[in-house]
């Protein structure tokens, strides 16, 4: 699930979404067979979702500015080159000064975005085995509403995925042309920031 660079993958978060789907469906049906009734997915589940995708995705904003400032390595307007002793004292290019980013806070948000996108996936699955199952009863008033609910509340999960994805992207640092031919990596393929010293 995760790429040579440390990276969730959207083949990964794929693969958690179909087995968690499979995995609740299950789970569903035995308690079902066992005289339950499906969850009621209130309404006020989503606005979690919704707040947590939000601070997320600030927060990779915020890290996406630090890592590749303008007119800095990586950002707009900049050389993409720097040697590594500098980039050893910099977050992105950029000389840390008090009050910014620092590399700790950087690699929270990646735990943090790379954590949403996974949960992400499977809150999808959970919702996407209830609206399965709620599926062929829909002509009924009360399952119907269970559907949509369900639906929307997929959709809502899949909010957070993205944004958990996209946060990711934002934690990548841009590399120099110096360390692209070092690795024998294709230049702009960024990677995910390790702990720099402070």
């Amino acid at each position: 699930m995760r790429d040579r660079q440390g990276g969730v993958r959207w083949a990964g978060v794929g693969i958690t979404t179909v087995a968690a789907t499979i995995g609740c469906l299950v789970l569903l049906l035995v308690w079902r067979r066992a005289g339950g009734d499906l969850p009621t997915l209130p309404w006020l589940a989503l606005a979690p979702l919704l707040i947590l995708s939000a601070v997320v995705l600030v927060a990779g904003w915020q890290v996406r500015g630090s890592v590749r400032p303008p007119g800095g390595p990586g950002g707009p307007g900049g050389t993409g080159t720097g040697s590594q002793s500098q980039r050893a004292r910099t977050l992105g290019g950029r000389p840390r000064t008090p009050g910014q980013m620092t590399p700790q806070r950087a690699r929270g948000t990646l735990v943090a975005a790379q954590a949403s996108a996974l949960g992400g996936a499977v809150l999808v699955g959970w919702y996407l085995a209830n609206a399965f199952l709620a599926a062929p009863d829909a002509d009924v008033p009360s399952v119907r509403s269970l559907l949509f609910r369900a639906l929307v509340s997929a959709a809502g999960a899949l909010v957070l995925v993205v944004c958990g994805m996209v946060t990711q992207s934002c934690c990548r640092v841009p590399p120099s042309d110096d360390d692209d031919e070092g690795r024998g990596e294709a230049p702009g393929r960024g990677r995910v920031p390790d702990p720099l010293p402070e």
